[in-house]
């Protein structure tokens, strides 16, 4: 079976509020792109990496430390699961 080439998926997402689930350098690399990108991002993990640290550390995004909630959709417009 070929490799799965994934799904390419372009979105303005300047001033949406987008939830990434997951603390690693997945989840950081999505963050940076999102914020680059003008989204308002929560970041919902019980541990971060350096890079997610420092920017919840500068409140460039908001940090929920612990795990995912069914409630944390009420206000996202898009969620982003980097949890394997």
């Amino acid at each position: 079976m070929a490799a799965n080439p994934g799904f390419p998926l372009v979105l303005d997402v300047k001033g949406w509020t987008v939830l990434v689930i997951g603390g690693d350098e997945e989840a950081s690399d999505k963050t940076q792109r999102l914020l680059e990108s003008g989204a308002r991002v929560t970041v919902i993990s019980p541990t971060l990496n350096e890079m997610l640290r420092n920017l919840a550390a500068s409140a460039k995004v908001i940090r929920r430390g612990r795990h995912f909630r069914d409630t944390d959709l009420e206000r996202a417009v898009l969620v982003l699961n980097t949890l394997r």
